[in-house]
């Protein structure tokens, strides 16, 4: 997965953030920004991430 974009930030939620927790074997994410009018929109197109979405 590349590194987000300036004044994106990217949290790893969900039971594989738990430590302890049993865990599927799919990470969610939560894709949170500073404010939607400085963001680059194709930044966020699926797949700018390198991420398999569903």
């Amino acid at each position: 997965m590349r590194t987000a974009p300036a004044g994106a930030y990217i949290h790893h939620i969900g039971s594989t953030a738990a430590p302890g927790l049993a865990a599927k074997d799919i990470i969610d994410i939560q894709l949170t920004v500073d404010d939607l009018e400085n963001v680059d929109s194709a930044a966020f197109e699926r797949g700018a991430l390198d991420a398999i979405w569903r």
